[in-house]
């Protein structure tokens, strides 16, 4: 008989090895876990309407509408301000919402259901790429590991997209963590596709998060100098040079015009929101359950206590075995340093959590470097311990908020009525500045709004008479078609921002469009006769010399690509498997936690995890003193009463309606003196929690933090906290100030003052 000989598997040729591999089920298991993440998109129906989900929804329906008129890129908000318009996609990143307006048009014509995919897609894309990183330097267990690690944390996984609704940011960390591992591979194994793949998430990051692109290059050149110090002058990184140039090129149709026409708008201030601050008491503290209760939950930003005690341990395992585990140490320093660097010089510049916690999570995974040096039978189930162990530790985190199953109406006539309730553009984040051309005393047109509400809006205001006759042919979000007959030369004033690129054609001629220097509209002078007037949003030459660099980068891309597949030879690329035990465990423990959702979190669930509503409150200071309105200020929280000059008073306000508030309140805070004569110290007037008051939900309350800075020069003595609300029309008038009444009715005043009084020590 022949005698059978195996030949030991790392003997065969590399073609052979890839061939006998099989499934990576670890893949397919990061997928699951990122959908099973994703469970509130995919079991709550609609999308919140507190947080800049909403935004991004109203966004993504004018880029929609703009697609199926035929125009690839939009670059005008004809909504926005009133109806009045505004440039806001030629200088905020575009991407985002334009992948959800392809899905809507492409696939689903619904965009709150495409807003969803795209949440969905970014937590599987950050999974995924993540794995396959991690995987490539380690092995699939820590890869699968600081998967968990990430879509568990609380700002990737609840903070992100359930309580800011930051679609943005949970895009731009998906396409870092597909940028770190397209890099990694370039620098490694050169496959032919990499270099244009790698220039083409470049460019994504710049259209997504410029910032976040910053933050990835920074983390590209460490990566260089890290494969530049173990391969000296055999390392390749001119590839990934040349990528990370062709992707910024790329991107240079959106950075470049908004670069050069930055100073041409009036950038109008955000609705005053309570400001965010990274501090090491936060980004250590744990993460605290949703409370039901409340109306727009505010933002813990917090790296999460179970990534720390990872990333200690890793730490630990990098000190014990002092080996395998440099890489990824590089990450987790890497991540302390941007933590340590935000909170000491960018404490407002909370977008940096997200780095800050994919970086942890990397290096957090490197705890599991120690498990070759265990038992084979603790081996086998270490993966599915640590998975039990961050997925019960992380509760508050998969216990997302819930919200309304209907979104509503995402018509043109919402985004008017987003504005008049109170809140800016509708397709911007209330925090986010808008770009405007227009006055800002130029007051909302009683006819354009009225055009809105019976779907029939003209741009252009006249008065019908004998001499003038004016039919809308059609008016969509980029131009407007007017028939007109005159019998005399007509200055014609359109209702719609003017900002260039916008152009007049009269019968297929141009003619001069001008703007209104008082009111920064478009006007146009038509001269008698009958004739079609067509008005449209161009392009500049500035515009065009930037399409044709984003063209000569992905040409030149293509072409490099091309030739690389033509002389290059593949590299092999074959990272670790999980074994079809660790498979199989982690299979069934993944079940079970899909049925636990579907028990205990999910929208009726027949029991549930979630945190009683409105416990957030049980500590509060009880207050229960309403307006005449229906506003009530519930309670209050306040971190001591004895305080020195130079400290900081820590005071949150609970408010909450009663009924629909007809009117979007503000209010101020200040100190009373003892004989209640002297006044220390007023805010500013704002907006209650920075969310307009029209907006509230009845019986759902809305914190007010502030932080009230005690100056030097404040008098030692006892002080009262007063409190008064307006209703500010055009200005807060003292005539405009709420009366409170106590739980019995008994008025109380225009000023509420708190009970507890403070004491300022010398």
């Amino acid at each position: 008989m022949a005698q059978h000989i195996e030949i030991p598997i790392e003997d065969l040729p590399r073609w052979m090895q890839q061939a006998r591999r099989g499934w990576d089920w670890g893949f397919l298991l990061v997928i699951a876990i990122c959908i099973i993440a994703a469970w509130p998109f995919i079991l709550q129906p609609g999308l919140p309407r507190t947080n800049a989900s909403e935004n991004f929804v109203f966004m993504a329906s004018d880029f929609s509408d703009a697609l199926r008129e035929g125009r690839l890129y939009p670059r005008w908000s004809p909504h926005a301000l009133n109806g009045y318009g505004a440039p806001i996609p030629n200088y905020y990143p575009p991407l985002p919402a334009y992948s959800a307006a392809l899905i809507t048009v492409l696939v689903t014509n619904d965009v709150v259901l495409a807003v969803r995919i795209v949440y969905i897609l970014a937590f599987c894309l950050a999974g995924t790429s993540l794995y396959l990183f991690v995987n490539r330097r380690m092995n699939a267990a820590a890869g699968f590991l600081s998967v968990i690690l990430l879509v568990y944390s609380p700002y990737f996984g609840q903070v992100a997209p359930h309580i800011q609704g930051d679609l943005s940011g949970m895009v731009a960390l998906a396409l870092l963590t597909t940028l770190l591992w397209l890099v990694d591979r370039l620098l490694t194994i050169n496959r032919s596709q990499d270099t244009l793949l790698t220039a083409l998430v470049c460019a994504g990051l710049f259209l997504t998060e410029p910032r976040i692109a910053l933050v990835g290059i920074v983390l590209v050149v460490l990566l260089i100098g890290y494969h530049a110090s173990l391969q000296g002058r055999r390392a390749s990184w001119l590839p990934t040079i040349f990528s990370l140039i062709a992707g910024i090129g790329i991107a240079a149709f959106y950075w470049l015009p908004a670069l050069a026409e930055y100073d041409y708008v009036q950038w109008r201030p955000r609705l005053y929101i309570t400001p965010l601050r990274l501090t090491l008491e936060t980004l250590i503290s744990p993460l605290r359950p949703v409370d039901l209760a409340e109306l727009a939950p505010t933002p813990q930003l917090t790296i999460g206590i179970i990534a720390l005690i990872f990333a200690i341990l890793s730490l630990l395992t990098a000190f014990i075995i002092r080996k395998g585990v440099a890489f990824l140490l590089m990450f987790l320093v890497a991540g302390f340093i941007l933590a340590g660097v935000s909170v000491v010089f960018f404490p407002t510049q909370t977008w940096l959590l997200g780095p800050i916690v994919l970086l942890v999570a990397i290096g957090g995974s490197g705890v599991m470097a120690i498990r070759g040096y265990l038992p084979l039978r603790w081996q086998r189930i270490s993966l599915v311990t640590l998975l039990i162990v961050v997925l019960a530790a992380s509760s508050s985190v998969w216990l997302a908020p819930r919200w309304l199953e209907s979104f509503g109406d995402t018509s043109p006539l919402q985004q008017i009525l987003y504005e008049q309730e109170g809140s800016p553009a509708a397709v911007l984040p209330p925090d986010a500045p808008i770009p405007s051309t227009i006055s800002e005393t130029l007051a909302p047109n009683r006819s354009l709004i009225r055009g809105y509400q019976v779907r029939a809006i003209n741009r252009i205001e006249f008065q019908p008479s004998s001499n003038l006759e004016i039919s809308v042919l059609h008016q969509w979000t980029h131009d407007y078609v007017f028939q007109i007959r005159s019998t005399r030369i007509t200055q014609l004033d359109l209702l719609t921002a003017y900002f260039p690129g916008w152009q007049a054609f009269l019968d297929d001629q141009p003619i001069p469009l001008g703007r209104n220097e008082r009111t920064g509209l478009m006007s146009v002078e038509i001269p008698p006769g009958n004739s079609q007037l067509h008005i449209i949003l161009g392009t500049t030459p500035l515009r065009q010399n930037a399409w044709l660099l984003s063209a000569f980068a992905l040409t030149s891309a293509l072409l490099i690509t091309w030739r690389r597949f033509r002389r290059h030879v593949d590299g092999w690329d074959m990272p670790d498997l999980l074994s079809l035990q660790e498979v199989r465990l982690t299979a069934v423990t993944l079940a079970c936690f899909l049925l636990i959702i579907r028990l205990f979190a999910a929208p009726l669930s027949p029991f549930t995890f979630h945190a009683r509503p409105g416990y957030a409150l049980d500590n509060a200071i009880s207050l229960r003193n309403r307006t005449e309105t229906g506003l009530e200020a519930v309670a209050y929280r306040l971190n001591r009463t004895v305080f020195r000059p130079g400290d900081t008073l820590n005071l949150t306000l609970y408010w909450q309606a009663l009924r629909f508030l007809p009117a979007n309140y503000q209010t101020q805070v200040y100190l009373l003196d003892a004989n209640q004569e002297i006044r220390w110290h007023r805010t500013d007037f704002r907006t209650p929690g920075g969310y307009p008051t029209r907006r509230w939900l009845t019986y759902r309350y809305i914190s007010d933090p502030y932080q009230i800075a005690l100056s030097d020069s404040i008098i030692p003595g006892d002080y009262q906290i007063a409190i008064e609300v307006y209703s500010c029309d055009i200005t807060c008038d003292p005539s405009q100030r709420l009366t409170f009444f106590n739980a019995q009715g008994i008025t109380m005043g225009q000023v509420l003052l708190l009970p507890a009084p403070i004491t300022i020590t010398e």
